[in-house]
């Protein structure tokens, strides 16, 4: 799933990083997708849960309007994949490392463990 989510951020036009891909300093608005693997369901015995990912959308310091709308576009591109559920969004943060606004966007896929 999470090849499919950084395919579809691409095919919207959007700059998609891996989370080991080294980026630097925040010079464009772009987005990093994480796999932050499989929750087991409290008395299935880790048989049913949910998978979980991330996307964190980060845009320079300067781009004040910019996060928003970044936000909206991600929420977008992926509002129509089936079994794929908005799970939570983060609040407005700041990436000293990066020197950008971010937030996170998280997803869940419920399924049974592998």
């Amino acid at each position: 799933m999470l090849d499919r989510i950084k395919a579809l951020l691409r095919s919207g036009g959007l700059t998609v990083y891996d989370s080991a891909e080294k980026v630097g300093e925040c010079k464009a608005p772009y987005v990093v997708a994480y796999d932050h693997g499989f929750e087991a369901q409290a008395g299935t015995k880790g048989l049913l849960g949910r998978h979980v990912y991330e996307v964190v959308c980060l845009t320079p310091y300067a781009d004040v309007d910019g996060l928003p709308r970044l936000e909206s576009q991600v929420r977008s591109l992926l509002a129509d994949v089936s079994g794929l559920r908005l799970s939570a969004t983060g609040g407005t943060g700041v990436e000293q490392t990066y020197q950008a606004r971010a937030l996170a966007i998280t997803y869940t896929v419920c399924e049974g463990a592998l």
